[in-house]
C-alpha cells in the first residue's frame, strides 16, 4: 500500500476548487484554489507539483500565522507538517496582507508543493490549517480536501 503526501503549506481559501470542507476557524470569506483541481477529489500523482492558494478574512488580531498539514489514514489523523518541511512562519507566504494580522484584514496565502510517496494509493484526506496566536485547536481557518493518489 502506498501513501503519498502533499508537500504544501496549508490553508482554507476561495477561488476555483469546489467541494472542499470548511473544518472551522474564526475567519470568514474562505476560498481555496488547488491548481489542476476544479473540484474534489483532487486527482494527483507522485512527483506532481501543485499550487495551493487560500483566501480569507481574519476576524481576530494575531501576531503569528502557523500552518499545519494533517492527514487521515485508516481513520487515524497524523500531523505531517514537519515531515513536509513546511515553513513554520506562514506570514512569509502571504501574497496579500502581512503579520501581525489585523481584525478584518483580507489575506491571500499561497504555496507550491510536490506530491511525495509515503506509502498509500487511493483516497487521502488532508486537513489544512492556518493557526494564529490561539493555536491549532482554535485556528483562523481550516479546510479539509479529498485527494485521490494515482
Amino acid at each position: 500500500m502506498k501513501v503519498f503526501i502533499i508537500l504544501f503549506c496549508s490553508i482554507a481559501t476561495a477561488f476555483a476548487t469546489e467541494g472542499w470542507v470548511d473544518c472551522g476557524g474564526s475567519a470568514s470569506d474562505h476560498g481555496l484554489d488547488i491548481s489542476g483541481c476544479p473540484e474534489v477529489p483532487c486527482v494527483v500523482s507522485p512527483g506532481q507539483e501543485i499550487t495551493i492558494t487560500g483566501t480569507f478574512t481574519s476576524n481576530v488580531y494575531s501576531e503569528a500565522l502557523v500552518p499545519y498539514a494533517l492527514i487521515t489514514v485508516d481513520g487515524i489523523e497524523l500531523d505531517i507538517t514537519e515531515l513536509l518541511g513546511i515553513d513554520e512562519d506562514a506570514c512569509t507566504d502571504l501574497e496579500t496582507g502581512d503579520c501581525p494580522i489585523q481584525e478584518g484584514e483580507d489575506l491571500v496565502y499561497s504555496t507550491i508543493g510536490t506530491i511525495i510517496d509515503i506509502g498509500v494509493f487511493g483516497d487521502l484526506f488532508v486537513k489544512m490549517i492556518l493557526a494564529g496566536d490561539n493555536g491549532q485547536d482554535d485556528p483562523l481557518t481550516c479546510a479539509e480536501v479529498h485527494f485521490f493518489i494515482e
